[in-house]
């Protein structure tokens, strides 16, 4: 791949542009069979089962700015076992309405000019430990599924009566 800009460059399925270093390189993952897929650990390689295609896991990214300029994915800071922030992909891209209300991550802003599908108050926390130790006001529910972390019951309620009419919540 030695296309010098970046919509030539992802306009060839062999090619990928890294954004950070402004140059288009050979897509990872390009394996024929399965066990040379999974084998690739490098570039975080997944077999589709379905499609019986190796590609590259999304966003596994190593760079804020590469993952970053992927509109699907989001540089996570917050609360890593190793220290080290990481690339993940980002939730709640969904358009439609009844798609985002759908999806216990996200919440759909209906005000405004623009409606959106945005992240659940406490959804940015992706793994337990995080949700219950990095997070006030937060808990992780394992009554959803998947299992997400949200925001406790009790602290939805904005008025003093709706708060002391919940059964378990105490203004």
């Amino acid at each position: 791949c030695t296309y010098t800009d970046s919509p030539s460059c992802v306009a060839d399925a062999k090619c990928k542009w890294m954004a950070a270093e402004k140059q288009c390189v050979n897509k990872p993952c390009v394996y024929p069979d399965e066990a040379s897929c999974i084998a690739d650990t490098t570039y975080n390689c997944e077999w589709s089962t379905v499609d019986k295609i190796c590609s590259e896991k999304p966003c596994s990214y190593n760079t804020s700015v590469d993952c970053e300029a992927d509109d699907s994915c989001k540089w996570d800071a917050t609360c890593q076992d190793d220290g080290k922030a990481k690339c993940a992909i980002k939730p709640c891209l969904h358009t439609d309405e009844n798609e985002c209300k759908a999806d216990v991550r996200c919440a759909w802003d209906g005000q405004g000019a623009t409606p959106q599908c945005s992240v659940a108050v406490c959804a940015e926390y992706s793994d337990e430990r995080c949700c219950n130790h990095g997070a006030e006001g937060c808990h992780w529910d394992v009554q959803q599924a998947p299992a997400v972390c949200a925001q406790l019951p009790c602290r939805k309620l904005t008025t003093e009566n709706t708060c002391n009419s919940a059964r378990e919540c105490m203004w």
